[in-house]
């Protein structure tokens, strides 16, 4: 079952929250036409260790990975956005069993 954007990060913080106190959650809108950062946006003010990077046009993922990376404050692992919900949906199966 595909996780809508608002269950992963959720997901993300749950199963983080159990591993470490102190963790952020970049997420780089690269120009996007969507409403990823109309989302983000919300999402970050229930879960504080979001954090949004806006491009005002698409860079493309390469640029994206650096923007994001560049950005971490912590030790990192990155996601990317083709394998994040395969990855969050085997998250959800291994961790909330």
């Amino acid at each position: 079952m595909k996780q809508t954007m608002s269950a992963q990060f959720h997901t993300c913080q749950s199963v983080t929250d159990t591993l470490t106190e102190k963790y952020e959650i970049i997420v780089v809108d690269d120009g996007s036409t969507d409403s990823t950062r109309k989302v983000v946006e919300t999402l970050s003010k229930q879960i504080r260790a979001i954090r949004l990077i806006v491009h005002d046009k698409n860079y493309g993922i390469a640029e994206a990975t650096r923007t994001g990376l560049a950005a971490a404050n912590f030790i990192t692992y990155f996601i990317p956005t083709v394998m994040a919900n395969m990855i969050f949906e085997r998250f959800t199966n291994l961790f909330l069993l």
